[in-house]
């Protein structure tokens, strides 16, 4: 990956990672867990809706291994 390339990344992982895109849990409304299971990975991504908004509170992935 080129530099240009890997900077781009970290921005957007930056971008992902703070207000407005990711939001504090509030624990009245109902939490949406969406789930996707590709052919290399597992991934999920937390998130509620918050004043109108849908909102992400986390995410997570992993990688499968052989056996998966």
């Amino acid at each position: 990956m080129d530099t240009e390339s890997a900077n781009a990344f970290v921005r957007i992982i930056d971008k992902l990672c703070t207000p407005p895109v990711l939001a504090y849990p509030k624990f009245d409304p109902p939490f949406i867990l969406t789930t996707d299971a590709p052919k290399v990975a597992f991934a999920a991504i937390l998130s509620q809706v918050q004043n109108g908004l849908k909102r992400q509170i986390a995410y997570g992935f992993r990688q499968m291994n052989r056996a998966e």
